[in-house]
């Protein structure tokens, strides 16, 4: 068995390697990704929000006027074009979110797939304000009126039930997006004292 030092590895011909260049690099790395964090966690809340409006493409404007909106009316709507099809989406209630919670209880979906189909077409059916021709009603919830607007509700879902799938997919894609419009709008960080 040969010996390590009988390879004729030569200790005065191996240049010697210069540890600080070695690790330079990955240190560069990592202090290029400290300031990141740090510039991140520096920013107040508010400062948070304002990125996310702004990856988002909308303005503090925009976003008052959605808030704004909400808080005087209850609810918030906006109007798409799909092909030549026009359609609304408002905002939804308390109501909807607990029918959604009921409706998930009742069918007990097995997948997070059917659980997810499941979720955006009861959303749908709770936003669509109206489609082309077709207008929905939305009565105000009150502690008494739950069969009205169950009722109302359903008309939706069934009309939901006739439309193309394609069109199914493109409407619940459109309504994800006015929903994160929405959610940034409403969001807390954007109160000065938050």
């Amino acid at each position: 068995m040969k010996k390590l030092s009988e390879l004729g590895i030569n200790n005065t011909t191996v240049p010697s390697v210069d540890q600080d260049n070695i690790k330079q690099p990955q240190e560069k790395e990592l202090e290029d990704t400290i300031k990141q964090v740090s510039s991140v966690l520096e920013k107040t809340k508010q400062e948070e929000w304002e990125l996310e409006l702004k990856q988002f493409g909308m303005s503090r404007e925009e976003a008052s006027n959605i808030l704004d909106t909400i808080i005087t009316s209850g609810f918030y709507e906006e109007t798409y074009r799909y092909g030549k099809t026009v359609f609304k989406l408002r905002t939804r209630t308390a109501a909807d979110s607990d029918r959604l919670i009921e409706m998930i209880q009742e069918f007990d979906p097995k997948s997070s797939g059917v659980l997810a189909h499941l979720i955006a077409r009861i959303n749908l059916a709770s936003s669509l304000q109206s489609y082309g021709d077709s207008t929905f009603s939305f009565t105000d919830p009150t502690d008494n009126n739950r069969g009205v607007l169950d009722s109302e509700f359903r008309d939706r879902y069934n009309f939901i039930s006739r439309i193309p799938q394609a069109t199914f997919f493109s409407l619940s894609q459109v309504l994800e997006r006015f929903d994160k419009r929405v959610t940034l709008a409403s969001d807390p960080r954007s109160l000065e004292n938050f």
